[in-house]
């Protein structure tokens, strides 16, 4: 695959710029396509090139936002947000994140990573990557929501204890690994099953696609791109779309349009239930074939009304055009959560729903 850049970006780009900032009858919204989880080429972190010609290159691939999360374990945070926060410019938008630490070590030959991106607006956070957390998450978690931030667990598949009890967790991180297959004990099953089954206890986590990016290079390994909705195009809107899970994960695909967006905060379904149009480009991926997949409360879901999901004629250089709707609706008597999901492609975040009211 070929490096992100160049001409052959130019068409899909403009894609790109017709959905951003369109709104839609009866909900307005901004559609922000970003890269999450992020390093950087400053003390403390492993990146290796600096914030802002990271953002350089976003902007020139036509991405609006980038949530950046040092490893911040010998680094001011004050100081931190004086080099990022002022690439909120332009057209583009910048939150300040942080990943930390919680267990390492190596265990019968494996690495056990286990991760998690905070994300708040503070400046000055009380827990940082060189923390007295290490395998207390119950701990974590207490001074995460006194500091209201939200909790993203980074590759579920390099801490397979934590798959016990991913509710946990605000969010979840898919893609970022190099063999996202969905046989038992590939990478990527390990964080769809967490998801499902996460939806399945009750809970209501999001999704994010997570490049993890530590090397430029790292983009010939294909697009990881988070789309997030925030009711305008600002920073504090962006931060309250995480919050809420305004949010779909994408690998070598793009949102073109949705209708509405998902929001793990309840909402009355409206009569007939709730109708979700889009249209998704996918670039075919070790030759999978796109297809739609929906979920009720992390289960298999078939509505009442067959979904549709049809391959465009015409096609974008280097994708291929899908557009699909379907119709959800929620119990009679309990909320539910949906998601919708192109497998190998698109994940997103939960559309939880309430029943009419009668």
């Amino acid at each position: 695959m070929a490096k992100l850049t160049g001409g052959k970006w130019m068409i899909a780009a403009a894609l790109l710029a017709l959905v951003c900032g369109r709104a839609y009858a009866g909900e307005a919204f901004k559609t922000v396509p970003m890269w999450v989880h992020v390093h950087q080429k400053l003390e403390g972190d492993d990146g290796t090139e600096t914030a802002a010609n990271i953002v350089q290159w976003l902007k020139k691939e036509n991405y609006k936002g980038i949530m950046f999360s040092p490893h911040a374990n010998y680094l001011s945070f004050e100081e931190y947000r004086y080099i990022v926060d002022p690439l909120n410019a332009d057209g583009f938008l910048v939150l300040a994140a942080r990943e930390l630490n919680v267990a390492r070590e190596v265990k019968e030959d494996a690495k056990i990573l286990c991760h998690v991106n905070a994300l708040s607006d503070t400046r000055t956070p009380a827990v940082m990557d060189a923390s007295p957390w290490t395998g207390d998450m119950p701990g974590l978690m207490t001074e995460m929501e006194r500091e209201g931030a939200v909790v993203i667990w980074n590759h579920p598949w390099s801490c397979p204890a934590w798959s016990a009890n991913p509710e946990i967790f605000h969010g979840i991180e898919f893609f970022n690994d190099f063999g996202p297959g969905y046989e038992e004990g590939k990478t990527f099953a390990v964080a769809h099953n967490a998801y499902l089954n996460s939806l399945r206890s009750g809970a209501r986590p999001f999704v994010v696609s997570g490049i993890d990016m530590h090397l430029m290079s790292q983009t010939v390994l294909g697009e990881f791109t988070t789309y997030a909705y925030p009711d305008e195009f600002s920073r504090a809107s962006l931060l309250e779309a995480f919050r809420r899970g305004r949010l779909v994960a994408a690998f070598n695909a793009r949102m073109i349009e949705l209708n509405e967006r998902p929001d793990i905060q309840t909402r009355t379904a409206p009569a007939g239930g709730l109708a979700i149009t889009g249209t998704a480009a996918a670039k075919f991926y070790n030759g999978y074939k796109p297809e739609l997949v929906l979920y009720k409360n992390g289960e298999p879901y078939a509505p009442v009304k067959a979904p549709s999901f049809t391959r465009r004629e015409k096609k974008v250089k280097g994708y291929t055009l899908y557009d699909f709707s379907f119709t959800i609706e929620p119990d009679a008597a309990a909320d539910a959560c949906f998601v919708f999901e192109i497998p190998h492609y698109v994940m997103s975040s939960p559309y939880c729903l309430a029943p009419e009211m009668k």
